[in-house]
């Protein structure tokens, strides 16, 4: 590639990028104004027939796991414990509908602990001989039992 090539091509570059990104804003917009329509529709509906039961299969397909802030607390907690013996980036994490997982390598066979942050009995299972449950008050509780996840991380290594 030259000078004259990529001064030749600049201008077009840019003509298409902004080209692009104004066809993306006005799909998004066009989208909105639709769905703010079809809303005004539903409501108008559902005022009519407040009756109407809602349809099972579509609360079905709403997602249920949600990632909690404690959650990834103790995740960020669990990293820094553990970089002393692993590097933090092959630490990943999975979260369930009943706990969160602490994964080594982001492999599920793989998980160092499980966290159960989203009840009043918090915990802190450990991936050892006998699936040790501790339960804990808070999050930063997960700091007292640095050994134990150091122990059954070097058990991957």
């Amino acid at each position: 590639m030259s000078k004259n090539v990529i001064e030749k091509f600049q201008g077009l570059v840019k003509k298409a990028l902004k080209q692009f990104l104004n066809d993306q804003v006005n799909d998004k917009l066009k989208a909105a104004l639709a769905n703010s329509d079809e809303e005004e529709t539903a409501q108008a509906k559902e005022e009519k027939a407040p009756d109407v039961p809602e349809d099972p299969k579509e609360e079905h397909n709403a997602p249920q796991i949600v990632t909690t802030e404690e959650e990834l607390e103790g995740y960020v907690l669990v990293r820094l414990l553990l970089r002393e013996i692993l590097d933090p980036e092959r630490i990943y994490y999975r979260d369930n509908l009943s706990y969160f997982n602490v994964l080594l390598d982001n492999n599920i066979r793989r998980w160092i602990c499980r966290l159960g942050l989203n009840t009043s009995n918090k915990y802190i299972q450990f991936n050892d001989e006998g699936r040790t449950t501790v339960y804990i008050e808070t999050v930063a509780d997960i700091e007292k039992h640095r050994d134990k996840l150091i122990k059954v991380a070097q058990k991957f290594l």
